[in-house]
């Protein structure tokens, strides 16, 4: 989807510590509600003495000598805190935490609500923006200007922040239902008339602190988020979201940066869709990684940009963390409010002077800073998210920072407003008519599962296919991941339905599942049959001896164990028996040579272990023919006969055969034989052409010889 890139400079580090009035951050949960208890810590190294809190101190204004640190461990963040004897062993701990891996830590601090500024009427910051083109009467509301549910509300005249973020418009096209807003605060009074109903169980990490909020803060940011639209006191810009209270200041406003980051941790674990920080601070460690935890968990995360402007203008964390969305305040004429911070790490501007909300009690009251001003924008992303649920952070984000009103300055970001004025109900329309939102088209879904998967295995290695799914959610599918089990190797294609999945163990039964992705999400098929991969064997065969000879040869079984192998005959018909015999080729290269009639063969291995099977090519036997020699003597009268082979073995029987004139053969009575010691055998006959025809034995053909004549 098309929407408004936006870029901020980098942000400013600064190492500064906590000011009074000022506060820190985030974290995991851990305390509970009884006295400050030591526990163990044998997963830490703690390199000095150290006693485990593993809930918060009663003396909150007088933290020291401690240690927070935020462990990563194998079901996520954990919060811990640790008392030292001393500044110096705390800072020793601190240095020596952060050398362990997933450890972040740092020195414990005091925290507390900001002060609510003073306004003295000093000089603007830029100029006043409702007389400038802002679309609609603004100012400050009065009963004739006002209109719709505002106006049915005993109070609504006064709420001119409503009526300058545009909320009626907001109104047309959603309330926030279905959405989870943390305020990390003092607490809620959940019994308010305009909050009652509306209000989780509140979560409290203060030792010992009463329900409600004692102090009054949190329940102010949270009327101005989500007090209802019932015709009872004042409006919330959101009155159909959900608020969870997260306790971390006790009655006097106090609490230490172990209760903010559990706060902050324990809002993102119990669902928080926004997490509004209305406190502000120097730059932790440890509030950061909180802060990095909330934004990796897709949780939208707007804090108060500072009320110190006329006392330094320090940069203010959270807000400054990336991220996070920085609030700055404007008066009801659009002026920067003169204690607002200015600098780069100021996203947006929001209603933050005479804002009049709930306070414990059932009343209500008016309040100024930036602490008010976030919730405005808290709110207007909650909005953003029910009207379009499909919306990532980081498309929330830039949805309200991309529609903002901006006429201070040129359009763009600038140092003092941000990227422009909140408008509550752009934000939403554009959120609406977005895929998935509720003016626009239906967003895409995860593609249906693949099919058909098949698996053909090879050495260490085996081709995978599939079937593409049948519907693709509505927009295209971008590839598919291959995944072997049980060992875990991939394989990745673009489109392509097969791909080959290398690195298996031959031997293992793997099987695989195929996974199809487009830019919504992703579906798995069912696994494939198993398959086993197997490393290649290679037999050769080769006639040998006299060609009745079979010479097989099993690689790789050079240096490793021997192989078993049987020999196959080729039928007439083309089929192929095997042989009962089994031969084993031992592990030294050996050829293993096996006699055989006459025939087709071929050697054939069967898989065993790691090893697949495998066949030679054919090799064709015949049955070996014997080899009569015939020469003449010397004196030409003498026919001398010698039969191979026959030398070592036993006799071989032939007989005489004569030629007459016409060239016939007649062959002679007299049966000789040659014994087997390689002996020539010697005849007398008288003149004539001769030949001997020596008869089969032993397996071999027999044969004749070539003629001889003689001439006595």
């Amino acid at each position: 989807m098309n929407r408004h890139v936006l870029m901020r400079t980098t942000r400013l580090r600064v190492l500064a510590l906590l000011t009074t009035g000022l506060l820190l951050q985030p974290s995991v949960a851990m305390a509970t509600a009884s006295a400050a208890e030591p526990g163990p810590a044998d997963d830490l190294q703690l390199t000095v003495a150290a006693t485990e809190i593993t809930e918060t101190d009663t003396n909150l204004a007088h933290t020291t000598n401690e240690v927070v640190a935020v462990v990563t461990t194998a079901d996520g963040l954990e919060v811990r805190k640790f008392a030292t004897s001393s500044p110096k062993d705390a800072a020793k701990l601190v240095a020596d935490l952060n050398t362990q891996s997933g450890v972040v830590a740092d020195l414990n601090r005091a925290v507390t609500i900001p002060d609510e500024p003073t306004i003295t009427n000093a000089p603007s910051k830029g100029k006043g923006g409702w007389d400038h083109g802002a679309p609609g009467a603004r100012g400050k509301a009065s009963p004739a200007t006002l209109s719709g549910r505002i106006n049915d509300e005993p109070r609504g005249d006064e709420q001119w922040g409503l009526r300058a973020v545009n909320a009626e418009g907001a109104w047309e096209v959603t309330d926030g239902a279905n959405v989870m807003v943390a305020v990390v605060d003092s607490g809620v009074d959940a019994e308010h008339p305009d909050l009652a109903g509306r209000v989780l169980p509140q979560i409290s990490e203060v030792s010992g602190a009463p329900g409600g909020d004692p102090n009054g803060h949190g329940t102010h940011v949270a009327g101005i988020i989500g007090a209802a639209l019932d015709g009872n006191g004042v409006a919330g810009l959101a009155d159909a979201v959900t608020i969870l209270p997260v306790q971390v200041f006790d009655a006097n406003g106090v609490g230490d940066e172990f209760t903010v980051a559990v706060g902050i941790s324990d809002a993102v674990d119990a669902g928080a869709d926004v997490i509004n920080l209305s406190l502000g601070g120097g730059y932790s460690e440890v509030e950061e990684s909180l802060v990095e935890y909330a934004v990796s968990e897709g949780v939208t995360v707007v804090a108060a940009g500072g009320n110190e402007f006329e006392n330094g203008n320090p940069v203010t964390f959270p807000a400054a963390y990336d991220g996070v969305i920085g609030v700055s305040s404007v008066d009801s004429e659009g002026y920067s409010s003169e204690f607002a911070n200015v600098g780069d790490y100021i996203d947006i501007s929001a209603p933050g002077e005479d804002i009049l909300s709930t306070v414990p009690n059932g009343g209500w009251d008016y309040k100024d800073g930036t602490s008010m001003a976030a919730p405005f924008v808290s709110a207007t992303a909650a909005l953003v998210r029910s009207a379009n649920p499909t919306l990532d952070k980081e498309e929330v984000d830039a949805t309200i920072l991309g529609t903002t009103w901006d006429e201070g300055y040129d359009d763009g970001w600038d140092p003092v407003f941000g990227y422009g004025f909140l408008q509550a109900d752009q934000a939403t329309i554009a959120a609406a008519n977005e895929p998935g939102g509720l003016y626009g088209p239906p967003a895409p879904s995860a593609p249906s599962l693949p099919t058909t998967v098949k698996a053909v295995a090879g050495n260490g290695s085996a081709v995978v296919s599939w079937s593409p799914p049948t519907n693709n959610g509505g927009a295209a599918v971008t590839g598919y991941t291959v995944t072997a089990f049980p060992s875990g190797r991939t394989c990745t294609t673009s489109g392509s339905t097969s791909c080959t999945v290398t690195g298996l163990a031959n031997g293992t039964e793997h099987e695989f599942t195929v996974r199809a992705h487009n830019e919504a999400g992703w579906s798995r098929s069912a696994w494939s049959g198993p398959v086993t991969p197997l490393a290649t064997v290679t037999v050769s065969a080769a006639r040998a001896g006299y060609g009745n000879v079979l010479a097989v040869n099993i690689n790789p079984n050079r240096g490793s164990a021997s192989y078993a192998f049987r020999v196959q005959q080729r039928a007439r018909n083309g089929s192929w028996t095997t042989l009962s015999p089994v031969y084993r080729s031992e592990g030294s290269g050996e050829t293993k040579s096996i006699t055989l009639g006459a025939g087709t063969y071929r050697a054939y291995v069967p898989a065993s272990g790691a090893y697949g099977s495998a066949v030679s090519p054919s090799v064709s036997l015949t049955a070996p023919t014997a080899i009569a020699n015939v020469s003449r003597d010397a004196a030409r009268n003498k026919l001398k006969v010698n039969v191979d082979p026959n030398k070592g073995s036993g006799y071989w029987s032939f007989k005489v055969q004569k030629s007459d004139s016409y060239g016939s053969w007649t062959t002679l009575s007299t049966t000789y034989r040659t014994e087997g010691n390689g002996e020539t055998k010697t005849i007398n006959l008288p003149r004539g052409t001769y030949r001997v025809k020596v008869y089969a034995k032993y397996g071999y053909l027999g044969t004749t010889s070539s003629s001889v004549s003689l001439s006595k």
